[in-house]
């Protein structure tokens, strides 16, 4: 990944910053913190599977955050390939929305809040987001077809809580604007009161960012080096006129200083500033074909020795497994529960790689040879 995480900065700022004066973070992550393999942080091996999140994102970055939030926040699909493809292999890793299709995948989004000084029993009282993304690279290679956005239930099934979506627009590649939640800390009586909120001391899942890759576009026979990269999108979160704050029993706390992702690169941004959003992404969107080791496009035979390697990364007992996130997507493409190959690369995914390569790569060329 061109930024790579920023890792060097981001361990140091995990290890030993107290300058970040946040008063929230809200982020996304790819687990839903629930089921076995997605708990945040991972808890053990098993079927709550450390690896890959405590492994990194690709070879030669380690994690960030020992696998806790910050560690799940690239979205890996494959675009909508002409053959179906992207249906072949339902349980390949990671596709966890369940639905047998990899061309289609989730982020969740989190809330972290704090104490505030000075502020007794707050809750926020408004988020006001818009989801933007942007070409990472070049742009111009595999698309965004779609996106949606949903809060979670529990953010509006009190008389005093209420959520707005908001909506997609025409733009390539699409953003996400007018996301609204509002929580009014009152019930009958009336007396202040918070429950349901989103008070101090929690990780709440608080929405759900779904997206849909378009149909797979093809470079020349022997690929495009950039193209994994011009097949990437940054993922920013920015605050729309909803602003976002915090109430607090008979005080005030304003503004909410937000920090935006859960690895502390930038400075959190001001909540009721409109507009106001990270320097740096706070998630991507990968959009390639499994199999492309390489990165350019194509599934050939340059593509077998990252499969050899992921492979070898994937064997031996838990705690030696070093696969990392990429190499897992792009080479797992069947999932056995526990005690098989959960979340590995072995045997059982040669078959699906070899199909990759006489499907994913360019002949006969011109297009459309196996393209899309």
């Amino acid at each position: 990944m061109k930024k790579a995480l920023m890792l060097a900065a981001i361990a140091g700022l995990l290890m030993g910053s107290t300058a970040v004066a946040q008063d929230s973070i809200i982020g996304f992550d790819i687990r839903d913190g629930v089921t076995d393999g997605q708990i945040i942080p991972p808890t053990g091996v098993g079927a709550d599977t450390e690896f890959p999140w405590t492994n990194g994102q690709d070879v030669g970055e380690p994690a960030v955050n020992a696998g806790g939030f910050g560690d799940g926040v690239i979205m890996r699909i494959t675009p909508d390939h002409g053959d179906t493809f992207e249906t072949d292999y339902p349980d390949s890793w990671p596709n966890f929305d369940g639905d047998g299709d990899s061309s289609t995948g989730q982020m969740w989004l989190y809330a972290t809040v704090y104490d505030a000084a000075g502020c007794t029993d707050d809750v926020i009282s408004s988020i006001g987001i818009d989801i933007d993304n942007q070409d990472d690279g070049a742009g111009g290679w595999n698309r965004i077809e779609s996106m949606t956005f949903a809060w979670e239930a529990f953010t509006s099934d009190d008389t005093n809580e209420g959520t707005v979506d908001g909506a997609s627009d025409a733009s390539d590649p699409p953003d996400w604007d007018g996301c609204k939640l509002v929580k009014v800390p009152v019930e009958t009586g009336p007396i202040y009161a918070t429950g349901d909120g989103l008070v101090p001391g929690a990780d709440h899942r608080i929405g759900k960012l779904t997206y849909t890759g378009g149909e797979r576009t093809c470079p020349t026979p022997s690929g495009d080096p950039a193209f994994e990269d011009d097949s990437t999108f940054a993922v920013y979160l920015e605050v729309n006129n909803l602003l976002i704050t915090r109430t607090c029993d008979g005080d005030s706390h304003n503004p909410e200083m937000v920090q935006f992702g859960y690895y502390p690169v930038d400075a959190p941004v001001n909540g009721s500033t409109m507009g106001a959003v990270s320097t740096d992404p706070d998630a991507y969107i990968v959009i390639n074909l499994k199999g492309d080791n390489d990165k350019n496009g194509v599934v050939d035979n340059m593509d077998i020795p990252g499969f050899v390697a992921a492979k070898n990364a994937s064997s031996g007992p838990p705690f030696l497994v070093t696969i990392t996130q990429r190499p897992l997507f792009m080479n797992d493409f069947v999932t056995v529960a526990p005690p098989g190959d959960s979340q590995r690369v072995d045997n059982n995914d040669i078959p699906g790689f070899v199909d990759a390569k006489a499907r994913g790569g360019l002949q006969p060329f011109p297009p459309p040879g196996n393209c899309p």
